[in-house]
């Protein structure tokens, strides 16, 4: 199961990255600084969603051990 919520993790921060670097812009490549932004919001979104798939998981763990 943790092996899962790392996949998604790991694509929900590739999906993120993806979205960020869709060609909106035609007047030229993004800047170094514009790069790293937008990996660091990939990062951030994917640690995001596996702290959150993590915790769903401790609550279903919680409700259905006795």
């Amino acid at each position: 199961m943790k092996a899962s919520i790392v996949l998604v993790s790991v694509l929900i921060a590739v999906a993120t990255w993806w979205w960020n670097n869709l060609p909106r812009n035609v007047h030229g490549k993004a800047s170094l600084h514009r790069r790293l932004q937008t990996a660091f919001k990939s990062i951030v979104v994917g640690v995001i969603v596996y702290f959150s798939l993590m915790a769903i998981a401790m609550l279903y763990l919680l409700v259905t051990t006795a």
